[in-house]
């Protein structure tokens, strides 16, 4: 394959970029390549949540809970874990952010936390990027967060149930299937 018409600014960068990893320029464009192609499209992405069956597992705002070491997480949200998990990117940065406030609350000690991570981070969580989703968090602005509107969204897209502890999420404004789960203690 040729690839013509490449700024020589762009081709720089490339070559710094392959001779930072080791590699041949060639190399390193075929495997950027490679990742590119692997990676669905927007349009296959909501495809493919319009055919998924609904019963395949949760969109959680609520693995947090699961990886608070220390607290006995809710039976059924653990049985849906061991499933298929979709997840808005958002839910890394809320688990990061939890954590934090729970070891600088002094609830939760740096070695369980760390911990916690590590275990948030090995689930095989399904991530969804924004966009797709931006028009519905949007429209469901008046009711709720956004944050919890790109669960909302996710869950009516997939359709798969949102596992949560906020009763909040279970309103009428959507049409979405929340399950609230008991708070661990």
């Amino acid at each position: 394959m040729y690839i013509r018409d490449v700024s020589d600014d762009v081709a720089e960068t490339l070559k710094e970029r392959a001779a930072a990893q080791g590699q041949s320029l060639s190399a390193y464009v075929g495997a950027e390549l490679t990742r590119i192609a692997n990676r669905p499209t927007n349009a296959q992405i909501v495809a493919r949540l319009r055919d998924r069956d609904p019963d395949t597992g949760p969109t959680t705002k609520e693995i947090v809970e699961a990886v608070r070491v220390g607290r006995q997480p809710d039976g059924e949200l653990l049985e849906a874990l061991a499933g298929e998990v979709d997840a808005p990117h958002l839910l890394d940065v809320e688990v990061l952010s939890a954590l934090r406030g729970l070891q600088r609350g002094g609830r939760l000690d740096s070695s369980v936390a760390e911990d916690a991570l590590r275990d948030h981070f090995a689930f095989t969580i399904i991530r969804h990027e924004l966009p797709p989703f931006a028009d519905r968090i949007w429209a469901l602005r008046h009711q709720y967060s956004s944050y919890d509107a790109c669960y909302l969204a996710l869950a009516e897209a997939l359709p798969a149930p949102l596992y949560t502890c906020d009763a909040n999420l279970a309103g009428t404004a959507h049409h979405a299937q929340v399950r609230v789960l008991p708070r661990t203690r």
